[in-house]
């Protein structure tokens, strides 16, 4: 009993070890606030599902009629992806 009480405490420290919170920081080169385009998510789970966010937001934007929409620069750390948009105007 004692060794499989000791297995899931290990295997619950190594869950929560592993857990991230990833912060997406947007910062866009022109004078359009993104805010008021869509609902900007800033917080993951994970680094992969971040980057998912990040490389689907350019068309998410062309579809909402941004056409020229793009991203300049992505920069990360270990937990922050810090991201420069340019949008432009419609």
């Amino acid at each position: 009993m004692k060794k499989k009480f000791a297995f899931l405490f290990y295997l619950f420290i190594c869950i929560n070890a592993n857990a991230q919170n990833i912060l997406l920081k947007i910062t866009t080169v022109d004078s359009v606030d993104i805010n008021k385009i869509i609902a900007v998510k800033t917080s993951f789970s994970s680094k992969p599902t971040c980057t998912n966010y990040v490389n689907q937001l350019p068309n998410i934007l062309k579809v909402k009629g941004y056409i020229t929409a793009s991203i300049d620069s992505i920069f990360e750390t270990q937990n922050t992806i810090e991201l420069k948009l340019f949008i432009a105007n419609k």
